[in-house]
């Protein structure tokens, strides 16, 4: 299983995958478009329309990428007003009419992460379903879904929300879920105002037993659990800043000390001379 959160614009995804019995941590949960492409449908129970740049789900991870390519090549066929998503709808629907839905086999709820909203598309035994969520909206999902949500409306008030902690305390009762945590985000691009889904950053993979601890020695008292390792730009981002402020004192002080100069020289003072240090005295010796 997983434990995935949309929140405040950031996507966050556990990196645990189980496999044949074993148990490995993969950033494969969180999966970018290249090419954001449109969605598109008026049927009834499905009426979306938006343009995605990235996805993540849980459940069979091939059913969910097949999913993704077939809105992909709706969106690239454009053939005629039907063209759209309405193909993939209406074979889902048929698909799961004819219950034709593997139980462990095919099951899975693919997030979409669009430009307008979040897209939910869930396949199994109870048919094919659809459902929006707005940006504003926390979205949960995997078999870590509910007690992560319980974890995040523990906080008091909205600026108190912390879903890495959240996270890591629902990481320490599901023993499905942990790992790294994979953090993207959806931002506006500074140059053309372009909507971007990119790696925001992560935080590193902490073992089940040593949670607690970690949890109250390195951030006790609620402390706010931030990324450990953040894109490079967002790193060096407060060290750019620091240069900018001191370029901005620096220039006020080139500015401050000219103005003196200005002053004395109107006034007559003529500024003393620096005192030259005494050259250290040569020992001698016998």
């Amino acid at each position: 299983m997983t434990c995935i959160v949309w929140h405040k614009n950031r996507l966050y995804a556990d990196s645990a995958v189980h496999k044949d019995g074993e148990t490995l941590f993969s950033f494969s949960k969180i999966q970018p478009i290249l090419v954001p492409f449109r969605i598109q449908s008026v049927r009834e129970g499905f009426v979306f329309d938006d343009i995605v740049h990235g996805w993540s789900g849980t459940g069979a991870f091939m059913p969910m990428v097949k999913f993704v390519e077939s809105l992909e090549s709706d969106a690239k066929a454009k053939d005629d007003e039907d063209s759209l998503s309405n193909h993939t709808v209406l074979f889902y629907k048929l698909a799961a009419d004819k219950d034709l839905v593997v139980s462990m086999g095919n099951l899975f709820e693919v997030l979409l992460i669009g430009e307008k909203a979040n897209h939910s598309f869930r396949w199994d035994t109870d048919g094919f379903s659809y459902r929006r969520y707005e940006k504003t909206e926390i979205v949960c999902m995997g078999g870590g879904a509910q007690l992560c949500m319980n974890n995040i409306k523990r906080a008091t008030e909205e600026s108190k929300v912390d879903i890495l902690r959240a996270m890591f305390d629902t990481f320490y009762h599901d023993t499905n879920s942990g790992g790294f945590i994979d953090i993207w985000e959806m931002i506006e691009h500074e140059k053309d105002k372009k909507s971007v889904f990119r790696r925001y950053g992560m935080h590193h993979h902490i073992p089940r037993d040593l949670l607690v601890p970690v949890m109250n020695e390195i951030y006790p008292n609620g402390k706010k659990i931030e990324a450990t390792f953040l894109r490079r730009e967002l790193m060096y981002a407060p060290l750019l800043g620091l240069d900018e402020e001191n370029k901005r004192v620096t220039a006020e002080l080139s500015k401050a000390l000219a103005k003196i100069r200005r002053y004395e020289k109107q006034l007559g003072i003529v500024p003393k001379p620096a005192r030259k240090k005494a050259a250290p005295k040569q020992s001698t010796s016998n």
